[in-house]
Parts: structure tokens; C-alpha cells; sequence
């Protein structure tokens, strides 16, 4: 399921009740309606327990309890459940090189309001302007900070264990503890990370990896950023900072990227790439969406520049499978919207290059969430602090 359960075994009661309530708020969540009994054979988890943590649930309002008529039988109908999505809020903050984004949804995980703000430009400022626009997109919303019970922010950049931002390649920022700031503006703690892995968390959470335990997520936006999910989490490795995928070397000696480097797959395929790829062939392609219109149309040049991008995406592609043997690889971003032409030419260097047994046992996944206008990423890092194991948080765990 969500949560990640390594070291519960043997641990102690209240830790295992943790999880068990974490266990059991995800199945209501992404089944809503499920019954009792289904919500046993999702989780694995006993009946008194389920019935245990049902009634705790629901003396705190989080649940609706629904009849469900449709189950033929004697007796009462049975009941199925689902959250009561207005019993608490998730703040999501996107800080994006052009814009910074609020968006708020119900502890269900539904949507209920996101607005824009003005880019942050200065590392000095960010605080205030965070704090600013959340007051006033909470005001907007007829809401009041009381009633978030989770806060996530997601931003370009080596953002470590702690929620500090260390560099960033975008922003030109020094290092940032994001997360002492905002947690101290904002009066809550407020859990931080890399604008890529929560992108990658999100599929986990709201998109096509939901009971996925092993997938590689790769997207693109200012930069080429990623996540290793594996075996049921986030590999985040020994600072934190894993998964910085475009960083990973395709060419020698290469196109010279943001970070300094040489090589690095960002130079390649990144948004920024890309436009003076296409700017290199006298076309004008600002966005994505106008890179796949002017392909669409069948133009030659387009063509060109997706066809080569794609097929340094399959030799990324490729190491990663050689890798990590993962059974899938979602492709989420900017390259999901390019998908229909970056990856004919991506397949065939995956036949030459990628091992052919690891290759037949990879699903390729194309993602849907990442296209739309705003990212989950924000609301998936939320609300993994809502349901982080070992947080010390108010949350009825």
C-alpha cells in the first residue's frame, strides 16, 4: 500500500496502531465506498482492528458512512465508508522558477482551490512570499490555516532529508532551510522536497503506480528531474538528494548544462534544451504543448529534434533498466505530453541498447497526472507527512 511498513514487525503497540490507522485511511481513501470486509482484504488487517479504527475515525468525523443497498442478503444492509473530505485540509506549494502555486484539497485527497502567485526571485524574500500567498489564497477559499492538517512544498533543486534546500540550479539560491522557515511562518511543520520526487510520489498516491511497490519515474520541466521508487518508498539515499536523473552523463564532453557539467541529460532534453533545439532549426516552440503541435503538423524540423531527443531518452532509458531491473517506468512531465514522438525513436535504442531479458519485463507508463495544468507533487509530499510513520504530528494516527 502507502505507507512504508519496513521495521513494524515487532515494534511497538502504538507504533503498530500508527500503521495500521495509516493502512486503513489510504484503502478508504482510494476506494471510497468500500466496505468492512473489503477493507480487510486490501490491507491484510484483522476485523476488530479495522472495526477499531473505524469507530476512532469516525468519533472524529472523518468518515461518511453510506448503506450500501446494492449487497442482496438478510439482515441490515452493510455499510461502506469513505473520508468526509471537509474534516480537514492539505496545503500543496509548488515554488517553480516562474511562478509559485497554492493548492488546497480535502484530507480525501479531492481538489478545492489553486491560485498564482508571482515568481519568487530572491532567497531572502521566499519566506514572506510563501506566507503571503497562502494567507491569501486561504482567505479566497473562506478558509483559516486551523483547518490544514498537512502542508507540502515541492521546489527545483538538491533538497535533502531535512526539507533544506542545498543548491539550486534554477533559483541560483545558497542554501535554504525551507522547511525551518515556512514551518516557523506558517505555525505547523511543513514537510519539504524535490519538485521531481513529488511529481514521482505523486503516481504512487493519485496516478497509475497506486499498488505499485518498484517504478522509476523520469519527467521534464526547467530541468530533467526523477524518483526511484523501490520496494514500497521513496529511495531518497544518504543525504536525501536521490534520483537526480538528469544529471545522470549521455554524452561525453556534451552540451554544457545548468548545474556546470558537461553531458548531462538536462542539455538535452529539458524544457530549456529543447527550445534551442527547435530555436536551432528557425522554429519557435516556448511550451511543450507547442513543441507537440508544431510535430503534429508533420514538420520536418520538429520532427528532427523530438526524433533525436528521443533517442537520448532511450539511452537513458536503457541505463536505468540495465540499472535497477525495474518492472516500470513512468514517464511524467513534459515528456509525457511529447510522448507520441519521443518515444518510437526511445524504443528503438531500448531494443539495442537495454538488456533484453530486463527490457521484456519493464512496463513503460505514460503519465496522465503530469499533464495537468498544476502538479500533485505539493499535495502527494503533504500527504505523505500527514501519513509518515514515525511524525509526531495531531493527526488521529
Amino acid at each position: 500500500m502507502i505507507r512504508d511498513s519496513r521495521g513494524v514487525a515487532g515494534s511497538h503497540s502504538s507504533v503498530l496502531r500508527r500503521a495500521n490507522s495509516i493502512e486503513i485511511f489510504h484503502a478508504i481513501r482510494l476506494q471510497p465506498g468500500i466496505s468492512q470486509r473489503e477493507i480487510g482484504d486490501r490491507t491484510g488487517i484483522d476485523k476488530s482492528t479495522i472495526s477499531a479504527v473505524i469507530n476512532q475515525f469516525d468519533s472524529l468525523r472523518l468518515l461518511e458512512r453510506v448503506a450500501d443497498e446494492t449487497r442482496k442478503g438478510r439482515g441490515r444492509p452493510s455499510e461502506s465508508f469513505k473520508l468526509n473530505g471537509a474534516a480537514g485540509m492539505m496545503l500543496g506549494i509548488d515554488i517553480e522558477p516562474e511562478r509559485l502555486v497554492v493548492i488546497s484539497a480535502g484530507i480525501d485527497g479531492h481538489l478545492l482551490h489553486t491560485s498564482e502567485y508571482p515568481a519568487v526571485v530572491h532567497e531572502n524574500e521566499f519566506a514572506d512570499s510563501v506566507a503571503a500567498a497562502v494567507s491569501t489564497h486561504l482567505d479566497q477559499s473562506g478558509k483559516s490555516l486551523a483547518e490544514v492538517r498537512s502542508i507540502g512544498v515541492c521546489l527545483p533543486g538538491l533538497v535533502d532529508r531535512s526539507g533544506k534546500l542545498i543548491s539550486s540550479s534554477n533559483f541560483r539560491w545558497g542554501t535554504v532551510d525551507v522547511a525551518g522557515e515556512l514551518s516557523q511562518r506558517l505555525g505547523q511543520r511543513v514537510w519539504v522536497d524535490n519538485d521531481a520526487r513529488g511529481a514521482g510520489l505523486a503516481e504512487r498516491l493519485f496516478g497509475c503506480c497506486v499498488d505499485v511497490d518498484d517504478y522509476v519515474f523520469i519527467d521534464s520541466h526547467s530541468g530533467v528531474g526523477g524518483a526511484l521508487y523501490l520496494e514500497g518508498a521513496i529511495y531518497a539515499g544518504s543525504l536525501g538528494i536521490a534520483g537526480e536523473i538528469g544529471h545522470t552523463k549521455i554524452v561525453p564532453f556534451g552540451r554544457t548544462c545548468q548545474c556546470g557539467d558537461g553531458g548531462c541529460l538536462s542539455a538535452y532534453i529539458s524544457g530549456p534544451a529543447l527550445r534551442q533545439s527547435f530555436k536551432g532549426t528557425g522554429l519557435v516552440a516556448n511550451s511543450f504543448p507547442e513543441m507537440k503541435a508544431l510535430a503534429d503538423q508533420g514538420i520536418p524540423e520538429a520532427l528532427g529534434v523530438l526524433d533525436e531527443a528521443g533517442q537520448i531518452l532511450g539511452l537513458a532509458l536503457s541505463n536505468f533498466i540495465n540499472l535497477l531491473n525495474p518492472p516500470n517506468i513512468v514517464i511524467g512531465g513534459g515528456l509525457a505530453v511529447l510522448a507520441p514522438h519521443l518515444m518510437p525513436p526511445a524504443e528503438r535504442i531500448l531494443r539495442r541498447h537495454a538488456l533484453p531479458e530486463a527490457l521484456a519485463h519493464c512496463t513503460i507508463l505514460i503519465s496522465k497526472l503530469s499533464q495537468k495544468p498544476h502538479s500533485h507533487g505539493p499535495l502527494a509530499v503533504a500527504l505523505q507527512g500527514l501519513s509518515y510513520l514515525n511524525a509526531d504530528g495531531p493527526f488521529p494516527w
